[in-house]
């Protein structure tokens, strides 16, 4: 990329320079002198970071490239940069000799090695999110562990770019009924076990859970069930929220350490919602909803990104209907919990805010 760039500014063309997403407009001679780099060091992740740092340069977002993403406004005056699946800076990194790119999450922190990295997102459909680009982004941001809900499709209706990706084995867990609900997991590491469901029929034919033994811990990828409209399926919600604590318990109870992600469509206190008080009879807010997270949590469940972060403004959902997401109303309804014995490991916790193609965003953790 500074070759290109050191080419395309002797012949003071800048507009053709071809950053993916982005092309530069203009940038000072001083970032081109080879002789203030140190070469050894130089990484493609710090090259575009001194880039997009650098109030001198202006940068553009290629519109044709991104039909399906809104660009924001950077900290640069005059300047919008964006990238597949990703309002934000697109960093760039090289691995194995290799150059991919991550998506800069607001909260998250640079990938270090002997770091594993899991990730969880409510897709709201693997099929029309596979179409927004899903697959290459899986693969550029490379997380050791993806768990997705909400994946509305059955593996054999899928193709092999989604059950076989490079690098990952998948695993499913699909509803009976077609279209609706379900679970997957991508994952770079071979689990010990994998179990579908709680073991409860009629909570297991929803597809909504699948539990992956991977003997350093236990990893729950859920989707917990929506209230539905008029509240009706409330009751629902709570028998499955009292059965899947039964079940984390009983592994608890055998020396398991777990880590259980997922979509738990509620948000706990008030500063986890924009509105609170406009949505205290709705479901995903409603006292009973919100006293069960209390008790998971006083079970002795670690919610981990408010181990990180504590103050209000972080979401994870935004109603698509009213366009939520532009005016950031929205619910931090999806979480990663961990038991406290793998708190020694926990490095960070981050909300994916930037990471578009959902009404829901994806959230990580960072274990050591």
């Amino acid at each position: 990329i500074m070759c290109l760039l050191s080419l395309a500014y002797a012949s003071n063309d800048m507009a053709k320079v071809d950053l993916g997403p982005f092309y530069v407009k203009k940038i000072p001679v001083a970032l081109l002198e080879p002789e203030s780099v140190d070469f050894k060091k130089v990484t493609m992740e710090n090259a575009l970071a001194s880039l997009f740092n650098n109030s001198d340069i202006e940068l553009n977002c290629n519109r044709e490239r991104l039909p399906l993403y809104e660009p924001i406004t950077s900290k640069m005056e005059n300047a919008r940069i964006a990238g597949p699946f990703a309002r934000g800076v697109f960093k760039m990194k090289l691995e194995s000799g290799e150059a991919r790119g991550n998506p800069s999450p607001l909260n998250s922190s640079k990938r270090i090695h002997n770091v594993m990295r899991l990730l969880s997102w409510n897709v709201n459909g693997i099929r029309a999110v596979e179409k927004k680009g899903f697959c290459r982004w899986l693969l550029t941001e490379s997380p050791d562990i993806l768990c997705v809900q909400e994946t509305k499709a059955h593996p054999q209706q899928l193709g092999e770019n989604l059950v076989k990706p490079n690098g990952y084995r998948t695993y499913w867990s699909a509803a009976e009924r077609k279209g609706y609900s379900g679970v997957a997991v991508f994952s770079k590491k071979e689990p010990k076990a994998v179990q579908e469901g709680l073991g409860i029929r009629e909570f297991d034919t929803e597809g909504r859970a699948l539990i992956l033994d991977y003997g350093e811990f236990v990893l729950f990828n859920m989707y917990y069930p929506n209230g539905g409209r008029g509240n009706l399926r409330v009751p629902f919600k709570l028998e499955f929220y009292k059965a899947f604590l039964d079940l984390s318990e009983k592994l608890r109870k055998k020396g398991k350490k777990l880590v259980i992600c997922g979509d738990v469509n509620t948000a706990h206190t008030q500063i986890d919602l924009a509105r609170p008080k406009e949505n205290e009879k709705n479901t995903g807010f409603l006292p009973e909803e919100r006293a069960w997270v209390s008790k998971f949590i006083e079970a002795g469940y670690v919610d981990t990104f408010r181990h990180f972060t504590k103050g209000p403004g972080h979401y994870t959902w935004w109603d698509y209907k009213t366009k939520a997401r532009e005016r950031d109303i929205g619910w931090r309804i999806d979480y990663f919990f961990v038991t406290p014995d793998l708190l020694p490991r926990l490095k960070n916790a981050f909300i994916l805010k930037n990471v578009m193609g959902s009404d829901h965003c994806p959230v990580g953790i960072e274990l050591k």
